[in-house]
């Protein structure tokens, strides 16, 4: 894999899978039976944990992406990469794993999570690895039903498995 391109690949595959689109998600949960996602470019910033290598805002840090500004050799030599980015990198795939392709029917709602520094308000696991999990968080927008992706990374599997978790019914692109 040639790393001077993979955060333009990356970049590129987000906003044609996920820009300017909206998830919507049905729940057995009441309060939040419907979940509307929406994604912008931007998000990728926080997805992948840029901001731990960069001190520059999301618009120009996906604007250096676009222009081969930045790259992960460019910032691979920084010290958070490797404990707060690398992973948000490799399990990026989990985002199609979790929303386009839905391999998971269950999700954590909020006041279901026992910790909750991020004020995350919903958040969905990718499972497959053995020991750890890819969380997806959202955050739902102030005075408004539509959420955003917050963040993506991977933690240990045992701080969830205690949790309650809420049924998906149903994933839909519209």
């Amino acid at each position: 894999m040639n790393l001077e391109f993979d955060l333009l690949d990356i970049l590129n595959d987000y906003s044609q899978k996920f820009c300017n689109k909206t998830c919507m998600i049905e729940t057995n949960y009441k309060p939040l039976s419907e979940i509307q996602v929406v994604f912008n470019e931007n998000d990728l910033h926080h997805l992948l944990g840029l901001h731990y290598v960069t001190k520059e805002r999301a618009s120009k840090t996906i604007k250096k992406i676009k222009n081969g500004q930045l790259t992960i050799n460019s910032i691979s030599k920084h010290n958070d990469y490797r404990k707060k980015v690398h992973y948000r990198i490799l399990g990026y795939n989990s985002l199609e794993f979790l929303l386009i392709d839905p391999q998971t029917d269950v999700c954590i709602i909020a006041k279901d999570l026992k910790n909750n520094p991020m004020n995350l308000d919903v958040i969905f696991l990718d499972s497959r690895d053995k020991n750890k999990v890819i969380l997806l968080g959202l955050r739902r927008a102030k005075d408004s039903m539509l959420f955003y992706p917050t963040t993506l990374h991977r933690t240990d599997k045992k701080k969830y498995d205690g949790q309650r978790k809420t049924k998906i019914n149903r994933i839909t692109w519209i």
